[in-house]
């Protein structure tokens, strides 16, 4: 399923992160947040791709609104142990500007493996 299969079957935009699954295999699995209080909208959503038959990339995704809850964490340590559970190794991947996910990513378990830097000149 194609990230732009997986907004229109869900009804929802503006989760790129979670719903990223372009690749080869597609997006692997789901997991999303509701919140009552907000009419049921989607406030937070981790999903991720499977890079190749054993690696699957997570990704997140939370509404502004709601950063800062940990939801994020939660979202992303839940489909991490399922994917584990499932027999594959998750991994995710971040730019270096944004510190907000490098949380998540060290709150999960994850550790940084590798760093990748542009330059344009």
């Amino acid at each position: 399923m194609t990230h732009s299969q997986a907004s229109l079957a869900l009804g929802i935009q503006d989760y790129d992160t979670a719903l990223r699954g372009e690749g080869e295999y597609g997006i692997a699995a789901s997991c999303e947040l509701l919140n009552p209080s907000f009419h049921n909208e989607v406030i937070a959503m981790a999903g991720c791709s499977a890079d190749t038959d054993l690696l699957w990339q997570i990704g997140i995704d939370v509404f502004p609104g709601h950063r800062g809850l940990g939801l994020g964490t939660y979202l992303v340590s839940a489909l991490k142990d399922e994917i584990l559970r499932r027999g594959k190794i998750p991994f995710y991947g971040t730019s270096l500007s944004n510190l907000h996910s490098w949380n998540i990513a060290i709150n999960c378990g994850f550790r940084p493996m590798w760093v990748e830097i542009d330059s344009k000149g």
